[in-house]
């Protein structure tokens, strides 16, 4: 990406501005910020529930008029969810999904969808 100053210069922020939202995307688990020789920012996969989080967040600010407002907005992002899932050719990962369909992840939070949106993954 290049040094902190030109990767500020191309978005046109400040450098204390680019680190700011370095440790945004950090926290997020979006980033990851090493520093020193051969440091600098590097992405990182986040886990299913921080891009369910991440999702609900942006969801939680727009207004949405009803559930099927919100699921037009959800399908696509379902749809490229769906797609990625049945390309994925990493066991563990294959494995975590299947888990997490199963309602038997590690959850912070211990939500899970309504009875009505389950659903059931052949092996």
């Amino acid at each position: 990406m290049g040094s902190e100053a030109d990767l500020a210069a191309e978005v046109g922020v400040s450098l204390p501005t680019l680190r700011q939202a370095a440790r945004m995307l950090e926290y997020e688990e979006l980033l990851t910020i090493k520093p020193g020789k051969g440091g600098g920012y590097f992405t990182r996969r986040p886990t299913i529930e921080t891009a369910m989080k991440s999702a609900s967040q942006f969801l939680a600010s727009k207004v949405l008029i009803s559930n099927a407002t919100f699921m037009d907005v959800a399908d696509p992002m379902v749809i490229q969810a769906l797609k990625a899932a049945v390309k994925c050719k990493d066991e563990g990962l294959i494995n975590e999904l299947r888990l997490f369909v199963g309602g038997k992840h590690e959850s912070s939070d211990n939500t899970q969808l309504p009875h009505e949106y389950s659903f059931k993954v052949s092996a």
